[in-house]
């Protein structure tokens, strides 16, 4: 009989920690945290990520503002937050500036942060948010009714070094009728419409 893959404990930008935990044994360790002016597509990354996390785990992630974080608290911090700004203070972000799917994400005592340009209404850390996604619970996208996640009931945290990743393609499109009326599909595989 084949021996099993080993577990991932490496991604291109991240290292997977052997004993801390985002969710440990179906509790949060960890909440949402979003500005409290949050463009529209941070707010959707902050749904986009509990419902995922919901469905591999069974455990709901709380949504704060920053404003609300609870004392002590781990969290995953999606856009400019003040706890952002306190952690990465005088950050450059110039390459994340006027791009659509580009996103700056780090860690500090850990603590996950993504960030990306005000230009496209958060959509970089909506993308940012599906590549931890793949990282903490296998997240993987074909199309609405086709996606993929772990079942796990203890999801390990990741590290991050700060990294600016930037996609090859920053946006693509097709000239279909397909695409049209499919916009959640669009937005997940990072598909606009001229």
């Amino acid at each position: 009989e084949p021996e099993s893959e080993p577990a991932q404990t490496q991604s291109y930008y991240g290292t997977k920690e052997d004993d801390k935990f985002v969710v440990n044994q179906s509790a949060a360790s960890y909440v949402v945290v979003l500005p409290a002016n949050a463009m529209e597509m941070e707010s959707f990354a902050s749904e986009e990520l509990v419902t995922f996390m919901e469905q591999s785990t069974g455990c709901t992630l709380s949504v704060v503002t920053d404003t609300a974080v609870p004392a002590g608290s781990k969290y995953i911090s999606l856009g400019r937050t003040s706890q952002f700004e306190a952690a990465f203070a005088g950050q450059d972000l110039s390459a994340v500036d006027g791009t659509f799917s580009s996103y700056f994400i780090a860690s500090q005592d850990d603590n996950i942060y993504i960030v990306s340009s005000d230009d496209h209404n958060g959509y970089g850390v909506l993308y940012g948010v599906y590549d931890l996604l793949h990282d903490l619970v296998g997240y993987t996208y074909y199309h609405n009714d086709e996606i993929y996640v772990e079942n796990l009931q203890t999801v390990n945290l990741w590290t991050y070094e700060p990294t600016v990743v930037a996609p090859d393609f920053d946006m693509r499109t097709h000239s279909t009728a397909y695409i049209y009326g499919n916009n959640l599909h669009n937005t997940r595989l990072r598909y606009i419409n001229f």
